[in-house]
């Protein structure tokens, strides 16, 4: 079909697994529900819902994003292990390389 892809050359392959395709029917059928569910309440509710819908999202954006600000402050490897070290002072790094947070 088409062999000029530079992907093709570094060996890496189109498709997906049994696991993407289960996760993509599970989402889309989740987001049907949802989208008709919304649209009867609009309909019984009136255009007033639709604004409400919009305040929320928005409110939901900023928190998602302050959220991610929060995880990517102190960049460690393993999200977990960098938010456990921060309650004690020390961060994970400096934990798994065996040393005691203390400089010197």
């Amino acid at each position: 079909m088409v062999d000029g892809l530079p992907g093709r050359e570094e060996g890496y392959q189109r498709g997906l697994g049994t696991r993407q395709i289960q996760m993509l029917a599970i989402g889309g059928t989740i987001g049907t529900g949802l989208f008709l569910g919304a649209g009867a309440n609009i309909a019984k509710a009136g255009p007033s819902l639709v604004l409400t819908y919009a305040v929320a999202g928005v409110m939901l954006f900023f928190v998602m994003r302050a959220l991610g600000e929060l995880l990517t402050y102190r960049r460690t490897e393993g999200v977990s292990r960098g938010m456990r070290g921060s309650s004690s002072g020390r961060s994970g790094v400096t934990r798994r390389r065996g040393r005691t947070g203390s400089s010197g």
